[in-house]
């Protein structure tokens, strides 16, 4: 084969197809983070909507898969991103995603009724992420040095413990009503 032929060759047809391939790799990549932006709802305000609108109760139900990931997290060097002390009392463990490293989810595992991520799994399922499982670890481990001996300890909420918080348009019902539904939900689980 010439050489002037494979040059030709290269510059018309294989260069070309090698810059569109990266193309739509890179618009390909655009794409999928925009799409994950509009499922995860990045957006503040309605993040906050959805949460007043829907309280999440987390509650501790044992699960080896979501252990076992937990573990994976506080193995991984540089995982744990932080450790915050928020002025109403709460304790935030700040946590790289294992897929992502640029996202960072915030597992609030402090105080009981504020226990939350924001993460997937918990939005929609609401139990016990990998995330707060590794962030309960993680701050029971760094209790143990004296700076940080003055954290509350967190505490594994069971669902027994959980409280229903009815909406205002179901007022009317009386509170051994309200009992009865809260038991069969537990019951449900």
């Amino acid at each position: 084969m010439r050489i002037d032929v494979l040059a030709v060759t290269l510059i018309r047809s294989i260069i070309p197809s090698i810059l569109r391939s990266r193309n739509l790799a890179q618009k390909l990549r655009i794409q999928l983070q925009e799409r994950k932006q509009s499922y995860t709802g990045n957006d503040i305000i309605s993040s906050n909507i959805t949460q007043d609108s829907f309280p999440k109760l987390a509650f501790f139900i044992p699960d080896e898969h979501r252990d076992r990931e937990a573990e994976k997290i506080l193995k991984t060097h540089g995982a744990i991103r932080g450790l915050r002390i928020l002025e109403v009392g709460g304790v935030v463990v700040d946590i790289a995603s294992m897929n992502s490293w640029n996202t960072v989810y915030n597992a609030c595992v402090y105080a009981p009724k504020d226990i939350s991520c924001t993460c997937m799994d918990f939005r929609s399922r609401g139990g016990f992420c990998k995330h707060l499982r590794a962030g309960f670890h993680f701050v029971k481990a760094v209790r143990n040095f004296p700076d940080f001996s003055t954290l509350p300890e967190p505490i594994y909420p069971r669902p027994e413990a959980c409280i229903t918080i009815l909406p205002a348009e179901c007022s009317d019902i009386d509170e051994l009503e309200q009992q009865e539904i809260v038991k069969d939900a537990i019951q449900s689980l």
